[in-house]
């Protein structure tokens, strides 16, 4: 076996591995690579692209650029935290105004709430009101500002659910491919067939493809039956130890190993050609399946793939009813001790 050499290892924490395998094949050194684990789950969303098919790898190259605010809002939630810091601009202005407090020693009159040392300037029944309002308050700006940039500032984009050969046929997607890969699915039948009549041959660069991948992380490489081989959520480049990782986020279950053959092996053209054919004609992929991928690939397709979801007010019920309990019972208690306890007194 004219192996150069083989890595392997266990998961890790961080679930990332090195894969010198990547980096052999990315510099040509390496032909092809086989490699595998198993894995429970995997959940990828991908914006509409064009495919290119490299040997045993099938490529996504997104061509949909987020824009400025969908970064903003849609990566790091921002709307929540503008929320946030404007409920704590009101709350702050609250205490300026009902009990002549600069902005700066709200602070410390919030620590002695919050170690409950007695303050004789607070009026613990105004306090109290203006906390229900400044809670509820809090839970209705965050709704509405979450509603209004999902479902108004963002249109929902709805991207093809790909996972394997066969949802790449029903998409419109069109497959860019080497013309030898085009010449083993000529004569083809079945779902292959149909994956042929989608494809158009070109010069592949499979270096800039896989340094798309790995490193401007312009691509993202997916998976159906054939991805027993690679099921991971992101191949990374590691500027510090400039080394390839293999990032499989959290749902590996089992050892990782791969394998690579010399280029300019003698009979590495007739290996070539039988890994080739085995793997993108069916003849490996249609008789190895690991029960949790297809399970979990199944459940995956029933889902509804859409970048930026609407609220579910009935998700938020229990929240919501809370909310208004706790709500109800400060006013409630305000009211109490405002005028019923005084009476009672007299």
């Amino acid at each position: 076996m004219p192996l150069v050499g083989y890595g392997g290892t266990t998961s890790t924490d961080n679930r990332t591995f090195e894969d010198h395998g990547f980096e052999l094949l990315s510099n040509g050194s390496v032909e092809i690579i086989l490699g595998g684990y198993n894995a429970e789950d995997h959940t990828d969303f991908f914006e509409t692209s064009d495919i290119c098919l490299i040997s045993r790898a099938v490529l996504i190259v997104p061509k949909i650029q987020l824009s400025y605010w969908e970064r903003i809002f849609g990566m790091y939630s921002a709307h929540t935290k503008f929320a946030i810091i404007l409920m704590n601009f009101v709350w702050t202005l609250f205490i300026h105004i009902s009990y002549d407090r600069h902005f700066g020693e709200v602070t410390i009159l919030s620590l002695k709430i919050f170690l409950q040392i007695p303050d004789t300037h607070i009026n613990r029944y105004k306090f109290r009101l203006g906390l229900a309002f400044w809670i509820f308050g809090h839970f209705v700006l965050s709704l509405v500002m979450t509603s209004y940039c999902q479902g108004i500032l963002f249109t929902a984009k709805y991207v093809p659910v790909v996972y394997d050969e066969s949802d790449i046929v029903k998409s419109n997607l069109t497959i860019h491919v080497e013309p030898m890969i085009l010449d083993i699915f000529k004569n083809s039948s079945g779902n292959d067939r149909l994956l042929y009549s989608k494809m158009s041959a070109g010069v592949v660069d499979l270096k800039s493809f896989i340094t798309d991948v790995c490193i401007h992380k312009k691509a993202a490489m997916i998976s159906g039956e054939a991805s027993i081989f690679y099921l991971g959520k992101d191949i990374c480049y590691d500027r510090i130890s400039n080394k390839f990782l293999y990032h499989t986020m959290r749902y590996i279950n089992t050892n990782f190993l791969q394998i690579y053959f010399i280029k300019g092996y003698p009979p590495l053209d007739s290996i070539n050609n039988i890994l080739r054919r085995l793997i993108m004609n069916g003849g490996l992929v249609n008789h190895i399946s690991y029960d949790n991928i297809i399970a979990h690939k199944k459940l995956l397709k029933a889902r509804h793939n859409v970048k930026f979801k609407p609220i579910d007010l009935t998700q938020l019920n229990f929240s919501f009813i809370a909310l208004k309990f706790g709500w109800a019972s400060s006013v409630i208690i305000f009211l109490v001790e405002t005028y019923m306890i005084p009476k009672l007194k007299e």
